[in-house]
């Protein structure tokens, strides 16, 4: 277990400096802001955030990320009820985790990917003020998933 962990640390480092350098170059291209939230949902918060960013700070560019092996998921597709904020959390990957049921492959990968798309259409949804400025061709939003393990980044939906 500690070789097995111990190796899982360097390659955790390895992939966190891959993610570093992917960001910084990202930052050179665009003004960024970071929002992280378990299970990448979209509550009033969040979108207060994000609307604030690209409306005020010249964000140009939303990504919503997933990741694989994401725990929020899990516990959505556990169907045990959760106490408090943690439960409705859990209420708006719901939808998402409907989704996947009804695909073929592996549950929990199509749950994570069909929660990243869902955000992205809720976001679209919910907020004017960004649904505007991707429709002007002023802001991108794109959705992805992070591959944990190799670093790399799966590129599901791109709007604007």
């Amino acid at each position: 277990i500690q070789a097995s962990a111990a190796s899982s640390s360097a390659a955790t480092a390895s992939t966190a400096a891959s993610t570093a350098t992917s960001q910084a170059t990202l930052a050179a291209s665009y003004r960024s802001d970071v929002i992280r939230v378990a299970g990448n949902v979209l509550g009033d918060f969040e979108q207060a955030s994000l609307e604030y960013a690209v409306q005020n700070l010249g964000v140009r560019l939303v990504l919503v990320m997933g990741h694989e092996q994401c725990g929020a998921v899990k516990a959505a597709l556990s169907g045990k009820p959760l106490p408090g904020s943690i439960g409705r959390l859990i209420e708006e990957i719901r939808p998402a985790v409907e989704q996947a049921r009804a695909q073929d492959g592996d549950l929990l990968n199509n749950a994570i990917r069909r929660n990243v798309c869902h955000t992205v259409d809720m976001l679209l949804e919910r907020s004017e003020s960004v649904r505007m400025l991707v429709e002007a061709g002023e802001v991108r939003v794109i959705g992805l998933v992070y591959d944990l393990a190799s670093g790399d980044l799966q590129f599901l939906s791109t709007v604007g």
